[in-house]
């Protein structure tokens, strides 16, 4: 998965509008990125992409874009 494809669920999770998630955005640029956004990111993970969360456990934790593709993302 590219860090662009990675954008585009932060962006459908957050419910951004569309371009305003890129490779730099942080949990901090986005409102609804807080702990309860936090679940709702790893729900969505886990939904499509047959549980990713349990098997790389670190995805739990990621905040931005690029932790997201480095924890885990980047294999899939």
């Amino acid at each position: 998965m590219t860090l662009e494809e990675i954008a585009k669920i932060v962006e459908k999770v957050f419910e951004c509008k569309p371009g305003e998630v890129n490779n730099e955005t942080t949990a901090a640029d986005i409102e609804n990125w807080d702990s309860l956004g936090q679940f709702q990111l790893i729900d969505y993970l886990d939904e499509n992409f047959d549980n990713i969360t349990r098997k790389q456990k670190s995805l739990t934790t990621a905040s931005s874009v690029k932790e997201l593709f480095k924890m885990g993302l980047k294999d899939i």
